[in-house]
């Protein structure tokens, strides 16, 4: 897939504003595939999507801050909001 392609993809916003075939004809285009090729890897991305977001993610961001890249003071090393006590 071009690098673009994803770009593309035929998002919820796209679709409720009545743009979400624009965008799957976009994709296809880009990527030289027929739509029913682009129709598929959209609903390919959107099982996945629910799937990866049916965990909780964390993000260990040690690693940047052992480097000295600033990391916002509001979260942990683990990529948690930290608590905020006034």
């Amino acid at each position: 897939m071009s690098g673009l392609g994803r770009a593309f993809l035929p998002s919820e916003r796209n679709q409720s504003e009545g743009r979400g075939q624009e965008a799957l004809e976009r994709l296809a285009e880009i990527n030289g595939w027929p739509l029913e090729a682009a129709d598929a890897y959209q609903e390919a991305c959107s099982e996945q999507w629910a799937r990866r977001s049916e965990r909780d993610w964390t993000c260990d961001l040690s690693l940047l801050r052992q480097c000295g890249i600033p990391v916002p003071t509001l979260l942990d090393d683990r990529g948690h909001q930290r608590r905020v006590i006034a």
